[in-house]
């Protein structure tokens, strides 16, 4: 049920293998058009992006009257194919312009120039928050099988990245109601990608380690079968869309866990989420031997950023003195304006002293609003 189908499946059908000692390796990934790029979620994007090719050699590459190598795009959890997880390594397709030739001579220590090769790019919405990476992938058997791949993280095309990718900003009611918040203290949101499968990581040998003594807990509807063998691996760790979430120094990732019906630990026909209740003892109970970061505290439920929901000590204070700032100004405008009628009243015919001095009620709500807005625009939206 949770399963993704991969083309890497398939890519054993279309290797190329050749005797010379060679190897091949991109070098460069420049996403080209558009510019700027924004990937959506279950929405395709037709990008276009130029490659360079290296052989590393010893040897040089001869011309053939085939391909030398095919090129695929995919998108990833990590920046290595051979370290991603299954099914969060999305392959695509490349179409190749009129005139490329993947069948030519590439001398040892040379470089050849792919450009305007296209690929029509989806984020499946479940996976989002986790696919953190563009990559190029050399599809070929050569002296060295771990270097086909060349990876860029989305962000700013401007500095050299993928461009933009947009998750959704909220969690699924279903995330929300089978996963747990677990909190990293002093962990910021560029640590993340990098450190994300050394996350899940820990999350699945928690879960792992609690289950083999909470089989009934940990299957949930279904019997368990095998105590002795793991119920998830690392890959059915996901992170609900919205998330990971910085709350002040620290970061709030939603966890879910996602069991396939292929494991060997429970009897289940389908795949199914881990019992929150499971998951939540589980990662309490193991939460000290975390290597990707310092657990500050594993809840139930989400937690918000500053302006979403909740409001720290600091700001309090900061925007009690911002309000008596405007009080005390207010009210010495008055006694100013108080005085200088006043004055007024004293030094001019009784003419003039009929005229009124109104101060408008409305005056220091209006200058109270104002600030309001302009507190809510300038603030740190914790991202």
């Amino acid at each position: 049920m949770w399963c993704v189908t991969l083309m890497l499946v398939m890519l054993a059908t279309t290797t190329v293998v050749y005797t010379q000692v060679t190897d091949l390796q991109p070098i460069r990934l420049v996403i080209t058009s558009p510019n700027p790029a924004t990937y959506q979620v279950d929405t395709e994007l037709d990008i276009t992006f130029d490659v360079t090719v290296m052989n590393d050699g010893p040897e040089n590459l001869n011309s053939s009257d085939s391909d030398n190598f095919y090129i695929q795009l995919y998108l990833s959890d990590y920046y290595e194919l051979d370290s991603a997880t299954a099914t969060q390594s999305v392959h695509f397709n490349v179409t190749l312009p009129t005139g490329a030739d993947l069948s030519q001579n590439i001398d040892a220590g040379s470089n050849i120039e792919l450009a305007q090769l296209t690929a029509m790019v989806t984020i499946p919405r479940k996976y989002c928050p986790l696919l953190n990476y563009v990559c190029v992938l050399i599809v070929v058997e050569d002296s060295m099988t771990t270097n086909n791949d060349w990876c860029i993280k989305f962000g700013s095309q401007v500095e050299g990245k993928a461009g933009e990718k947009q998750c959704p900003e909220t969690a699924s009611q279903q995330d929300i109601d089978n996963g747990v918040n677990v909190v990293l203290s002093s962990f910021s949101m560029t640590l993340w990608p990098p450190k994300a499968i050394t996350y899940r990581t820990d999350v699945a040998n928690a879960v792992n380690h609690y289950c083999k003594s909470h089989e009934s807990q940990c299957c949930g509807d279904y019997l368990f079968s095998d105590n002795t063998a793991d119920i998830i691996s690392h890959s059915e760790v996901l992170v609900a869309n919205g998330y990971p979430r910085r709350i002040h120094e620290s970061l709030s990732i939603l966890t879910i866990v996602e069991v396939q019906s292929s494991n060997q630990f429970c009897s289940a026909a389908s795949g199914f989420y881990l019992p929150r209740d499971a998951l939540l003892m589980a990662l309490q109970q193991s939460s000290s031997d975390f290597t990707a970061a310092d657990v500050q505290e594993v809840v139930l439920g989400e937690l918000f950023t500053e302006d979403e929901n909740e409001t720290s000590v600091e700001t309090m204070k900061a925007r009690d003195l911002e309000a008596w700032k405007i009080v005390v100004i207010i009210t010495s405008s008055i006694f100013v304006i108080a005085g200088l009628a006043t004055l007024a009243y004293i030094a001019y015919p009784a003419e003039v002293q009929k005229v009124r001095i109104e101060i408008p009620l409305s005056a220091a709500s209006t200058v109270s609003k104002k600030h309001g807005i302009e507190e809510v625009e300038n603030a740190d939206v914790g991202t």
